[in-house]
C-alpha cells in the first residue's frame, strides 16, 4: 500500500480525521512513518498507537507496529494489555506462518515483550 492508501484506510477503518495522523521521516533509515492513536482497536484494550512504516526505495508499506501500554494510555490496566496481546497472537498464529519465521512471547532487549512477530 502507498502512504495515501494507508491514510485512506485509517480514516475509513478507524474514523480518524486526517489531522490526527502524524507523519515523520526516520533520517537514519530513510523511511517515512505514519502514526495514529486508535481508541479501542480491540474491545476493552484501551488506546493503541499504530505506526505504519514505508520503505525507502519502494515508498510502500513494509511494517505495521501496534503498541499498547501506559506510555500510550496511562489509564490502561495490565490485564487489558494481556487480553489484547493474547487475542492478537492467536489471530496471527492461526494464519499459518511458516515454521521458524515467528517469534512469540519473547522479551526484547529493552525489556518490552514481543507477543508476536512473523
Amino acid at each position: 500500500m502507498t502512504e495515501a492508501q494507508v491514510k485512506a484506510a485509517i480514516q475509513s477503518d478507524f474514523k480518524i480525521v486526517p489531522e490526527k495522523i502524524h507523519t515523520e521521516d526516520n533520517a537514519s533509515e530513510k523511511t517515512t512513518v505514519l502514526s495514529v492513536d486508535v481508541p479501542n482497536l480491540l474491545d476493552g484494550a484501551g488506546l493503541a498507537r499504530s505506526t505504519y512504516i514505508f520503505g525507502y526505495t519502494t515508498k510502500k508499506l513494509i511494517q505495521v507496529n501496534v503498541i499498547w501500554g501506559t506510555s500510550v494510555d496511562p489509564q490502561v490496566k495490565p490485564e487489558q494489555i494481556v487480553t489484547a496481546a493474547n487475542q492478537l497472537r492467536q489471530l496471527f498464529v492461526d494464519l499459518g506462518y511458516e515454521a521458524g519465521s515467528v517469534i512469540s512471547n519473547a522479551r526484547a532487549a529493552d525489556g518490552t515483550f514481543i507477543v508476536f512477530e512473523g
